[in-house]
C-alpha cells in the first residue's frame, strides 16, 4: 500500500514539474519574440520582430500570410526593414540599409529568396564585419506587393519613411 502511494505521489510530482517547465519555456519564447507579430493591411503586411541583437548577421524568416488579402507564396514582395535604436526614448524609425558614422557601423541586408532576409553589420568605412553587437530596440519588416507601387513617385510615397508606409498601407503603429 505504501509503495502504491509513493508511486502515485512521485508521478503527481513529476507531472507538476513538467507543466511548470513547459510554462517557463513558453514565457521565454514570448519574451524573445520567438513568434513575431504580423499585421496585415492593404497590399502589405508588417512583421514585428521586436527587440533583437545584431552580431555580424541576423537571419530573419518572413512568413507570408497565405490567402489573406490576396497574398500568396508566389507573390513578388518588396521588403522594407526598419529599426529603432536602443538609445533612451528613441522613437525614430531608421530604414535599412543605414549608415551610422558616429557609431562606426552600417547595417545592410541580403535577400536569398522571397521569404528570407539577412541583416549584416559592417564597419562604416569598409566591408569588414562590425565587431560589437548592435542592440535594436525594435525591428520590423514591411512587405509590400510590387503591383501596389506601380506608378507611385517619391512625392506619392517615401518608401524610406516608416510612418508613410504604415499610413499608406493601413498598417497599425
Amino acid at each position: 500500500m505504501k509503495t502504491k502511494s509513493l508511486i502515485l505521489f512521485l508521478s503527481f510530482s513529476l507531472t507538476i514539474l513538467f507543466i511548470s517547465c513547459s510554462d517557463e519555456n513558453d514565457t521565454t519564447q514570448n519574451e524573445t519574440n520567438f513568434y513575431p507579430e504580423t499585421i496585415i493591411g492593404t497590399d502589405a503586411f508588417q512583421v514585428k520582430f521586436g527587440h533583437q541583437n545584431l552580431e555580424n548577421n541576423l537571419e530573419l524568416e518572413i512568413l507570408i500570410p497565405e490567402n489573406i488579402n490576396g497574398f500568396s507564396k508566389n507573390e513578388l514582395l518588396i521588403l522594407f526593414p526598419f529599426y529603432q535604436s536602443n538609445t533612451v526614448d528613441s522613437k525614430v524609425w531608421s530604414s535599412i540599409p543605414t549608415l551610422q558614422i558616429e557609431s562606426g557601423y552600417k547595417i545592410i541586408y541580403s535577400r536569398q529568396d522571397h521569404s528570407n532576409l539577412t541583416l549584416f553589420a559592417e564597419k562604416s568605412n569598409s566591408n569588414l564585419p562590425y565587431e560589437n553587437p548592435i542592440e535594436l530596440k525594435n525591428l520590423t519588416v514591411i512587405a509590400v506587393k510590387t503591383s501596389s507601387l506601380k506608378g507611385l513617385t517619391r512625392n506619392d510615397l517615401d518608401i524610406r519613411n516608416y510612418m508613410e508606409l504604415i499610413n499608406h498601407y493601413n498598417l497599425k503603429e
